[in-house]
Formats: C-alpha cells, sequence, structure tokens
C-alpha cells in the first residue's frame, strides 16, 4: 500500500530519539513536510544526515513541557510552514529508578514529559484541525502501560494517561474529521534494569512502529479512531 502524504505537514515531538527518527523518516518518504522539536544544544550530526539523504524535516527549538514555549512553537510553524496536520507524539523518557528510591523530581519529570507535553501540543493544534476538517493524532506509549514493568511505575503511570486522554480526546474530534490513536510498542528484549534502557531498542530503527504511525496518519485510516495499537511481537496478549 502506498501511503500519500503529500502536502500534509506533521510535527513529530522527540523525533530526535531513535524511535522518532524512524518516524521522521518513514512520514517524509510518504511525502510530510516533518517537523521536530529540540531543547537546546547542536543537533546538526542528527540532522545534517538526514537532510543529506533527502528527508523534508525542520528541527525547531522548543521545551514542549512549558505551555507558553508550546504556543510560540505552534505559531512559528504556522507562520513559517503551514498549519499542522498530523502530530505525533513521541517522547521518549524512561529513567529507570525502583519505585522505593524514586524522588518526586523523578516522578514529576515522567509525568510532565509524557502528559504535560501532551496536553501542551495537543491544546495548541486541535481545535485547528477540527475547523479544517481533518487531523491525525498518533500518541505512542508502551505495553508497560497495560503489563507494567519493574522499576518504571512512574512511567507505567505516564504511559497509562496517555492512552486515557486518547480515548477522550477522539470521541470529541472524531465526528470533526480528527482521529487520536495510541501506539504501543514492546519491550522484545530483556533489559539490565540497573540501566537506562531505550524503550523502542527491541526494534531495528523503529521502522516497524513508524510503518504503523505512517498508514494511521493516512486517508485509508479514517475509520480507525481511540484505539491502541500494540506491536509488540506477541510479548503480551490482551
Amino acid at each position: 500500500m502506498n501511503i500519500d502524504l503529500n502536502n500534509r505537514i506533521a510535527l513529530v515531538i522527540g523525533g530526535t530519539s531513535s524511535l522518532g527518527t524512524a518516524i521522521c523518516k518513514q512520514l517524509s518518504k510518504s511525502g510530510a513536510n516533518v517537523i521536530t522539536d529540540y531543547n537546546h544544544g547542536d543537533i546538526s550530526n542528527w540532522l545534517n544526515p538526514l537532510l543529506e539523504s533527502g528527508i523534508n524535516i525542520t528541527a525547531m527549538e522548543a521545551n514542549i513541557t512549558d505551555f507558553d514555549e508550546c504556543v510560540k512553537f505552534v505559531d512559528d510553524i504556522e507562520s513559517q510552514i503551514g498549519p499542522i496536520d498530523i502530530i505525533v507524539n513521541s517522547n521518549e523518557l524512561d529513567n529507570v529508578v525502583p519505585f522505593n528510591k524514586m524522588n518526586k523530581a523523578q516522578w514529576d519529570e515522567a509525568i510532565s514529559g509524557n502528559i504535560d507535553s501532551l496536553f501542551n501540543i495537543c491544546r495548541n493544534v486541535a481545535e485547528k484541525m477540527c475547523n479544517r476538517g481533518f487531523g491525525r493524532i498518533i500518541n505512542i506509549s508502551s505495553i508497560i502501560a497495560r503489563m507494567g514493568n519493574p522499576e518504571r511505575t512512574h512511567l507505567a503511570a505516564a504511559k497509562s494517561g496517555i492512552h486515557g486522554f486518547t480515548m477522550a480526546l477522539s470521541q470529541e474530534v472524531g465526528k470533526k474529521g480528527v482521529t487520536v490513536n495510541t501506539v504501543s510498542p514492546g519491550l522484545l528484549e530483556q533489559h539490565d534494569h540497573s540501566q537506562k534502557a531505550d524503550i523502542s531498542s527491541s526494534f531495528k530503527g523503529g521502522e516497524d512502529v513508524a510503518y504503523l504511525v505512517d498508514f494511521l496518519c493516512s486517508d485509508q485510516a479514517a475509520h480507525i479512531n481511540g484505539v491502541d495499537i500494540s506491536i509488540n511481537g506477541g510479548e503480551y496478549l490482551h
């Protein structure tokens, strides 16, 4: 199936992560004009090879956990590039820590990075999508939200909240041409929980997840709304 995203503007939050990079590449290959965020630092080593390979991507600096910065971020995208048709919330935070050693800052980081960022971006874009009669919002969660995982209590709570957000928002915007769905990658490899683990590391570049996201952004997926699609190789069934 050929996915046609020509003339679509796609905002990929967390696009510089391993999974986010795969999503950016796939959406661009399908014709989308891709934008991603970064928060400080030099990302030329990440960005330049993508541009040289023909990936149509723009990186713009923003702290997505700050609502006011997100207002400006969205305004800048709309004024410089155009209205956002697609949002992929793929922010990756996985600070592994036993619950009895977890401090409030670590808890807050997981909740803010996963939930606050979701609100901050969608609140500034979803209504505009409804007014235009088209929009695709894909929120990346994890099977951790359903099965749990040692030393990731904060992540399990945050990832569960992501799909709750998806189900509620999908019912508000579904009749206006906007779909909201969750994709939940699995953990197909056993990780050493004493070290920080990337939840996408079991996927070869995240291409399998990226293909699914690509489809959910398409016109062909217009009647898929409010669902959580788990892509985990059968590791966890429900």
